[in-house]
């Protein structure tokens, strides 16, 4: 086997991998139960705080 053949080998068995456990994420927890308003409101906050770091840094660095 040559170099190519052995990516692309690795390739389809990650993404069958990955699929796999899509589809058993979505037994467990479908996609509908997720708290995204919890998963919003965290990502906003981290938007916040790097704003606030970057603010931070380019006030020092000028």
């Amino acid at each position: 086997m040559n170099k190519n053949e052995d990516k692309r080998k690795t390739e389809e068995k990650f993404k069958s991998d990955k699929e796999k456990q899509m589809e058993r994420d979505q037994s467990v927890m479908p996609i509908d139960e997720l708290p995204l308003e919890d998963v919003k409101l965290e990502e906003e906050e981290q938007k916040q705080k790097n704003k606030h770091k970057s603010k931070k840094r380019s006030s020092t660095d000028k």
